[in-house]
Formats: C-alpha cells, sequence, structure tokens
C-alpha cells in the first residue's frame, strides 16, 4: 500500500506500487493532503495502461499492454486535481506512454493503469478556491 509523504505543507509526493491502479489510488490518498486544488506530475512504469481519446462526449478506449518482459514507460503524468463541495477528489491526468519497438500513445488517463513496478508521483497546491473549483464542476455534475 502506497504511502503519501509531505515535503511542505503545499507539496506531497507518493511512490505507487507495483499492481496498484493508478486513479484508484490517488483518490485514496488526495484526502490525505487537504488541499482544494492542485497539479500532479509523475513519471514510471507500468504493466497495462488504460488511456482515452476524447471525442465529444466520450472516449475511445486505447488499452496497452506491456510486452513479455518489459514494461511501459510513463515518459509523462501530468494533470490537476480539485475537491468537490461533497469533499470528493477528481483527479484529471494526461499521460504519454510508450512501449518497446518505439510504440508511443497519449492520452487521458482511464481506470484500470496499473503500476510496475512503481510510480513516482508529486502533488502540488494551487492557490485559489471557489472560482477555480465552480469551473471544473462539470467533473461531478
Amino acid at each position: 500500500m502506497s504511502r503519501l509523504f509531505s515535503l511542505t505543507e503545499s507539496i506531497y509526493y507518493v511512490k505507487l506500487l507495483k499492481g496498484e491502479d493508478l486513479l484508484k489510488e490517488l483518490r485514496k490518498l488526495l484526502p490525505q493532503t487537504g488541499l482544494e486544488l492542485g497539479f500532479i506530475t509523475g513519471i514510471g512504469g507500468l504493466e497495462r495502461a488504460k488511456i482515452g481519446i476524447f471525442k465529444g462526449n466520450g472516449y475511445d478506449e486505447v488499452i496497452i499492454e506491456a510486452l513479455k518482459g518489459h514494461v511501459l514507460e510513463a515518459a509523462s503524468l501530468i494533470g490537476n486535481f480539485v475537491r468537490a463541495p461533497n469533499g470528493e477528489y477528481y483527479p484529471h491526468l494526461h499521460a504519454v506512454i510508450a512501449r518497446s519497438k518505439g510504440e508511443v500513445y497519449a492520452g487521458h488517463v482511464l481506470e484500470g493503469c496499473i503500476v510496475d513496478p512503481f510510480l513516482e508521483i508529486f502533488i502540488y497546491a494551487l492557490p485559489g478556491k471557489t472560482d477555480v473549483i465552480s469551473e471544473f464542476k462539470h467533473r461531478w455534475t
């Protein structure tokens, strides 16, 4: 089970571990920060990635599996999060994923991105509250 660590009152980090689902773990860990909103960056490896390409009313889903004996390289993981008025956290992430043999995929991170061997993630608070959160209400309404 991954643990959240505090560098400052507004910067946190976590090392997600093999077998964990990226979004599910973030939804568990973000409440421990008490932050209203911020951004997330990360790098590391995955055994499976599930990303979406937005098509206006949903996502075309792409599932990428690591080749035998390899991992997927999460070359860039970036996004933001907000805490809704009901207290729930909504991370919104995008990733660039590379598979051996030069295949590269990019898109919206969906549940089903499974860590292998680990992901290194930093969580940063952003100043501001009400105005930004109200603009992102489409995530929970």
